[in-house]
C-alpha cells in the first residue's frame, strides 16, 4: 500500500449464536448508494494522508464507510454481523482468513476498528474489551508500527428497542479504560459515540438513522472522520505513521 506524506492544507453486527432472550445480530444492508459529499476536514492539515492510509476493519457499521463511499472497497475488511464475540469463527468462515490476518496483510499504517453493537446483548463490558485488547496486541505484535483506533459503539436513536444506550456507554467506557490502560502511542481511543449522539437525550440524532434506529445515515460517516482526523492530530499518530 502506497501513501503520500502528510498534506499541509485542507481538501475538500455479529452473527452470534443467541438465545430466545438475546436480540439478533445486525447486518449490513446491500444497498448500493450515490457517491458521497466530500469528507470535511475540519482544522486538521493533515486529513488527505489519513484518508489515504486508514484501512476500515468492524461490523455492519463500520462497513458503512465502504458501503456509501466514504473509503475504497479495498480499503475495508468489515464484515456485517461481526463482533468481537464470533470472530474467531464467523470471520475466517465468511473471508476465509482470520481476523487479525486481514488487519496485518492490509498493510494499514492506520487502523480504524469498530464493533460491537453485536456485543452488547451477548456478553459483559469487561469480557468485550479484553477481547478487543487482546485482538489489538495481536495485530501490534505482527506489524508495531500501525497505529489503531479503537473506535466507540455508536448509539442507537430513541425509539430503537435493540438494546440501551445505558448499555453501550457501559461498554465503550469499558473499552476506553482499557485502551487508556495499555498506554500504548499506538492505540488510541475514538469516541465516536458522542459524534452522533444527541447531547441532551444522549440517542442517536434525528435523522442520522439510515432508517432501523442502528445504523447511520450516510452524511454520519463524514462527520465520524472529519472528527477522527482532528482527533489524531492531537496525539501521536502522525509522527507514528510518518515513522
Amino acid at each position: 500500500q502506497t501513501s503520500t506524506k502528510p498534506a499541509t492544507t485542507t481538501s475538500t453486527k455479529a452473527a452470534t449464536t443467541a438465545t430466545a432472550s438475546q436480540k439478533p445480530p445486525v447486518s449490513a444492508t446491500t444497498t448500493t448508494a450515490a457517491a458521497p459529499p466530500p469528507v470535511q476536514n475540519g482544522e486538521s492539515p493533515n486529513s488527505s494522508f489519513y484518508q489515504q492510509n486508514v484501512v476500515i476493519a468492524g461490523d455492519s457499521v463500520a462497513l458503512g464507510f465502504s458501503v456509501y463511499g466514504f473509503i475504497p472497497s479495498y480499503h475495508s475488511i468489515s464484515l456485517g454481523s461481526l463482533s468481537m464475540s464470533n470472530m474467531d469463527w464467523f470471520y475466517p468462515q465468511n473471508k476465509g482468513v482470520g481476523y487479525v490476518d486481514a488487519a496485518v496483510n492490509s498493510g494499514a499504517k492506520l487502523l480504524y476498528m469498530s464493533m460491537g453493537m453485536n456485543d452488547v446483548n451477548v456478553t459483559t463490558p469487561e469480557k468485550y474489551a479484553a477481547k478487543y485488547v487482546s485482538v489489538i496486541q495481536q495485530i501490534l505484535q505482527r506489524s508495531p508500527n500501525t497505529t489503531i483506533v479503537a473506535a466507540g459503539i455508536t448509539p442507537v436513536s430513541y425509539s430503537s428497542t435493540f438494546t440501551t444506550n445505558a448499555k453501550i456507554r457501559s461498554f465503550n467506557s469499558a473499552l476506553q479504560n482499557a485502551v487508556n490502560s495499555m498506554g500504548s502511542s499506538h492505540v488510541i481511543y475514538f469516541d465516536a459515540y458522542s459524534v452522533v449522539a444527541d447531547p441532551g437525550s444522549l440517542a442517536l440524532m434525528n435523522g442520522y438513522s439510515s432508517g432501523d434506529g442502528i445504523h447511520l445515515a450516510p452524511k454520519c460517516y463524514g462527520m465520524l472522520l472529519k472528527a477522527l482526523y482532528n482527533k489524531l492530530d492531537t496525539t501521536a499518530a502522525l509522527q507514528n505513521m510518518q515513522g
